[in-house]
C-alpha cells in the first residue's frame, strides 16, 4: 500500500499534470477546427505561472499527507520543500524521506570532513636539496 502512494507521487511530482484528457472523436477538419479552439480555449483557462505552482503544490500536499498517515516510522515520511536548484533561476519542488534528508546530510557531513582533512595536512618538507 505506502509503494502505491509512493509511486503515485513520484508519477505526479515527475510527469505532467496538465496533461489532455480529451482526445477528437471525429477526424472531419469542421470537428477538428472545434475541438482546436475547444482546446485553445481551455488551455488558456489553465492556471500559470504562481498560480499553477500554488494548485500543484496543494495537490501534492494532499498525496504527501495521504502517505504520511499509511507510514509507520516517522523516518519514512516524505517531507517536501521548495529550493533553488544550482543553474535554475525558479525553485524547485524537493520531496524525499526524511531518512534520505538524514543520509544527505551525513553524506555532506562526510565529504566538508575529508576536505578539512585534506586541506590541513602535514606541512611540505623542504626536500633534498634545501638549505
Amino acid at each position: 500500500m505506502k509503494l502505491n502512494h509512493l509511486l503515485i507521487l513520484v508519477f505526479f511530482i515527475t510527469g505532467n499534470a496538465w496533461a489532455d484528457d480529451e482526445k477528437p472523436a471525429d477526424e472531419d477538419a469542421t470537428d477538428q477546427e472545434a475541438v482546436e479552439q475547444t482546446q485553445k480555449t481551455e488551455e488558456f483557462k489553465k492556471p500559470t505561472g504562481a498560480a499553477r505552482r500554488e494548485l500543484e503544490d496543494q495537490i501534492v500536499a494532499a498525496m504527501v499527507e495521504e502517505y504520511n498517515e499509511e507510514v509507520e516510522e516517522d523516518l519514512d515520511e516524505v517531507v517536501c520543500k521548495r529550493e533553488r536548484v544550482t543553474g535554475q533561476r525558479t525553485k524547485v519542488r524537493i520531496c524525499k524521506t526524511r531518512r534520505q534528508i538524514r543520509a544527505d546530510e551525513a553524506a555532506t557531513e562526510r565529504l566538508l570532513q575529508q576536505r578539512t582533512r585534506a586541506s590541513s595536512g602535514p606541512a611540505e618538507s623542504a626536500g633534498m636539496g634545501a638549505n
